[in-house]
C-alpha cells in the first residue's frame, strides 16, 4: 500500500471527524476509497453514561475469536524503583506492556485504514418490513482492528468481536437509521414491532454511536472513521467528558460489537457496543490520550480534548477536583503552558481556547481530567517531538501527595521511514533516574517544573545521563548545601556508584582536589566510571561523557604536576588562573613538561624576582627535581661549579631536570 494512498484516506477520515464539518479531500490523493464513499459530516452525539457499574449478568463466552494477547512480563512500573519516589507516575497503560514502537503503530495504521473493502452482505431495511441485513466480515473486522489501533497505542489489552454485541448492535443502528435520529433514547419506529425496538433500544443506549452522511455508491466503507470520531470527541457536547474515547480506553472491556445500517435518504449510523466489563482489569496507574511513548500526530492536535484517567485503587479520586489539580504541557523547544480550572467557563465550544475539566461520572472508569491546550501558546502545527504532561495536585488512596507526569513522542506515521528513534521513550528509566537524583542529591521529592525539565532533557536527548546529574551536583541548590570537599567526595559515591565510599578511593580524590583539579573535573572521573555507567543502564539511559571546561581538568595528571611546580619551585600554592594557563598550554602542545618546569617557572618574573643565591637556587632544585632535601657534598659540588664560573644555571638546572629522579616523578603523574 503506498503512503499516497493511505494520506489521501486519513486525510478524507480526520477531516471527517469534526462533528458537521464538511470534507475536503485534495484531488491528487484520493484514491477509489474516498471516490466511492463520500462522508459529508459526522456526529457522534453525547456519549452514553453507564451509572451502574455492574458487570453483565450472563458471562459471554468468546465465539469465533483468537486468544488472549501475548503479554511481556519483564516490564514493570516506574514507581517499583526502590530508589524512587513512588508518588510519581509516568506510563500510561497496561504496567505489563512494553510500548509499541513507531513502526508498530505505522504498520498497524496502514493494515487498519489502507484497504478498501466490501461494507454490506446484505443491505438492512430500515422502512417497514424491517429487516437487520448483513454487515460483511470484514467489515466488522476492520472496525475491531482500529479499536484494537487505538488500544494499543494506549497500552491495553485487545478485545474481541461477540456475536451477541454484533446482532444487538445492527438492531441499534437500524433503529437509529429508522428514525434518521442520533440519540441513545430513539422512539420506536412506526410500524416496528415490540421486540425489535426492545433490542435497538438496548443498543443504542449501551453503545457509542455515530452518523454521517453519504453519497455515491455505498458498495465500498471504511467504518474505522467512526472509531477516529469517537476517539477525538472534541464537539461541544463531549469536549467536557470525552466519554466515547472513554469507553474505547476501558481497560476491562473483553468484548464488543459493531452495527451498521443506511438510512432512507442514505445517512450513514454506526453502533459499537461500549458497556461489556468481562475483561480482567490489568494492573495501570493511569490511562492517557494521546498516551505516553510513541504516538502518532494524525490522532491528535492541540484543538482537541487530552485526557488522563486514574486508577481507582491508587488514587484519591473523591479529593479530587479542579480547584486542586492542574496540568502542564511543556512543548520541545521548551514552551509550556498550565491548564487549569480558570480555562473551564465560556471555553467549551472554542477549539482555539484553552479548557480544562474533571469529570467523575461512568464513562468506563468513572473519572477523567481533561485538558484541551488550544492554539493560544503552541498553535496547532502538526505535532512532532517529546511534549511532557504533568499533573499535579493528586493524592494516593493513603493520602500521600502524588503526581502523573510523562512524555509523548509525537511522530508522523504517515511518513515515518524507520530509523534509529523507532522505540518508545522511555517514561519509567527516565522517571527513575530523576527521583533517585532528587532523592540523593537534594532529600527530597522533586518540584513539577525542574521534574518536567529534566524529563524533558532526557527524553529528546539533549542531555544525558552524565549530562542531567551534573546538573544537580552544581545547581544553585546545592551550592548553597556549602559541603567541604570531603562532604562532595562522599556524595559522589553514593550517588554516581551507588555505595559507600573506600578509604583508600575518597583519600585518592580528596588529593586531585587538594593539587587543584576542580570539582568538576573530579565529577567527570565519577560519571564516566563503569559504576555510573552501570546505573544508567539499569535505568535505560545514555550514560554520555562530561565536557570540561579548565585546563586544569584535562589531565589530572598534568595539574597534580603543575600544582607542584608552584609549591615547589615558588614556595606556594597556586593560582586558580595560573593553574589553568600552564596546564592549558601543556595540554595544547606549545610546552612540554620539561620545559614548564624548567623555562616556565624558573625563568618566570615571580622566581627571578626571588633573587635567589647560588645555595639557596640549587636547595630549590633538589626540592623540584629530585624530591628530597639536598645532600651536603652534592649541595656543595653544585654551588662549587656556579661560583666558579664552571657552570651557568641554566646548565645545572639542565643537569636536573635531565636526572632519573625527575623521570621517576614524571612518570607518577602518568607523564
Amino acid at each position: 500500500m503506498k503512503k499516497r494512498y493511505l494520506a489521501g484516506a486519513l486525510a478524507l477520515l480526520i477531516t471527517a471527524c469534526n462533528v458537521l464539518t464538511p470534507v475536503t479531500v485534495n484531488a491528487k490523493e484520493s484514491s477509489r476509497l474516498t471516490e466511492t464513499f463520500n462522508l459529508e459530516g459526522m456526529d457522534t452525539g453525547e456519549a452514553v453514561v453507564d451509572e451502574s457499574y455492574e458487570e453483565e449478568n450472563e458471562p459471554l463466552r468468546e465465539s469465533g475469536t483468537s486468544g488472549e494477547s501475548d503479554v511481556s512480563a519483564n516490564a514493570v512500573s516506574a514507581n517499583d524503583c526502590s530508589l524512587q519516589e513512588e508518588s510519581v507516575y509516568s506510563y500510561s497503560g497496561t504496567l505489563a506492556f512494553g510500548k509499541p514502537s513507531k513502526a508498530d503503530i505505522t504498520n498497524g495504521l496502514y493494515y487498519t485504514y489502507g484497504e478498501e473493502f466490501p461494507l454490506l452482505d446484505v443491505r438492512p431495511n430500515t422502512t417497514p418490513p424491517y429487516s437487520l441485513g448483513q454487515v460483511s466480515a470484514k467489515h466488522r473486522q476492520k472496525a475491531l482492528d482500529s479499536v484494537n489501533l487505538m488500544r494499543m497505542i494506549a497500552g491495553l489489552p485487545e478485545v474481541y468481536l461477540h456475536d451477541t454485541y454484533n446482532e444487538l448492535t445492527q438492531y441499534g443502528a437500524v433503529v437509529l437509521a429508522a428514525n434518521d435520529t442520533l440519540t441513545h433514547t430513539p422512539s420506536k419506529p412506526a410500524g416496528m414491532d415490540d421486540e425489535f425496538y426492545k433490542e435497538g433500544y438496548k443498543a443504542t443506549s449501551q453503545s457509542n454511536i455515530a452518523y454521517g452522511w453519504m453519497s455515491g455508491s455505498d458498495s465500498y466503507f471504511n467504518m474505522p472513521r467512526f472509531t477516529m470520531g469517537y476517539m477525538e470527541d472534541s464537539g461541544a457536547n463531549n469536549v467536557s467528558v470525552v466519554g466515547h474515547r472513554r469507553w474505547i480506553l476501558n481497560p476491562s472491556m473483553r468484548y464488543t460489537g459493531f452495527g451498521f445500517a443506511l438510512s432512507s435518504r442514505n445517512a450513514a449510523y454506526s453502533a459499537m457496543y461500549a458497556f461489556n466489563r468481562n475483561g480482567a482489569t490489568p494492573d495501570y496507574d493511569f490511562i492517557s490520550w494521546p498516551a505516553s511513548g510513541n504516538f502518532p500526530s494524525e490522532f491528535a492536535d492541540m484543538q482537541m480534548p487530552w485526557h488522563v484517567t486514574l486508577n481507582p485503587d491508587k488514587f484519591d479520586i473523591a479529593g479530587m477536583n479542579t480547584g486542586n489539580v492542574q496540568v502542564t504541557v511543556t512543548a520541545p523547544d521548551g514552551r509550556s503552558q498550565t491548564i487549569t480550572a480558570s480555562d473551564t467557563a465560556g471555553n467549551v465550544g472554542n477549539k482555539d481556547q484553552a479548557y480544562f475539566n474533571i469529570d467523575k461520572n461512568g464513562y468506563g472508569i468513572a473519572n477523567a481530567i481533561i485538558f484541551r491546550p488550544g492554539t493560544g501558546v503552541f498553535g496547532n502545527n502538526d505535532l512532532k517531538g517529546v511534549y511532557t504532561v504533568t499533573v499535579s495536585g493528586l493524592h494516593t488512596r493513603d493520602g500521600a501527595p502524588a503526581k502523573v507526569s510523562y512524555n509523548i513522542d509525537f511522530f508522523s506515521a504517515l511518513y515515518y521511514m524507520g530509523g534509529d528513534d523507532n522505540e518508545a521513550v522511555n517514561d519509567k528509566g527516565i522517571n527513575g533516574f530523576i527521583e533517585r537524583l532528587y532523592t540523593l542529591c537534594f532529600g527530597r521529592e522533586a518540584d513539577d517544573d525542574g521534574f518536567i525539565y529534566w524529563r524533558k532533557a532526557l527524553a529528546d536527548k539533549s542531555k544525558s545521563g552524565a549530562g542531567v546529574a551534573y546538573g544537580f551536583f552544581f545547581s544553585d541548590e546545592m551550592k548553597l548545601r556549602n559541603l567541604s570537599d570531603e562532604a562532595f567526595v562522599e556524595l559522589l559515591y553514593q550517588v554516581m556508584m551507588n555505595r559507600a565510599f573506600d578509604a583508600s578511593g575518597k583519600e585518592y580524590w580528596l588529593e586531585k582536589l587538594s593539587a587543584g583539579v576542580s570539582r568538576e573535573g573530579v565529577y567527570k572521573g565519577f560519571a564516566e566510571s563503569a559504576e555510573f555507567t552501570d546505573i544508567c543502564s539499569s535505568y535505560g539511559i545514555e550514560r554520555g561523557y562530561v565536557a570540561v571546561n579548565q585546563g586544569r581538568d584535562l589531565n589530572m595528571g598534568v595539574t597534580l604536576f603543575v600544582s607542584r611546580l608552584y609549591t615547589k619551585a615558588l614556595g606556594r600554592p597556586y593560582d586558580i588562573s595560573g593553574l589553568n594557563d600552564w596546564c592549558n598550554r601543556i595540554a595544547g602542545g606549545s610546552w612540554s613538561v620539561t620545559d614548564a618546569a624548567t623555562t616556565g617557572f624558573f625563568h618566570s618574573p615571580e622566581f627571578e624576582n626571588k633573587n635567589l643565591s647560588n645555595e639557596e637556587y640549587v636547595k630549590v632544585l633538589y626540592r623540584t627535581f629530585l624530591d628530597r632535601e639536598y645532600d651536603k657534598p652534592g649541595l656543595n659540588d653544585w654551588v662549587s661549579q656556579l661560583n666558579s664560573g664552571q657552570k651557568s644555571r641554566d646548565e645545572v638546572l639542565r643537569g636536573f631536570s635531565g636526572s632519573r629522579e625527575f623521570a621517576d616523578i614524571m612518570r607518577q603523574y602518568g607523564l
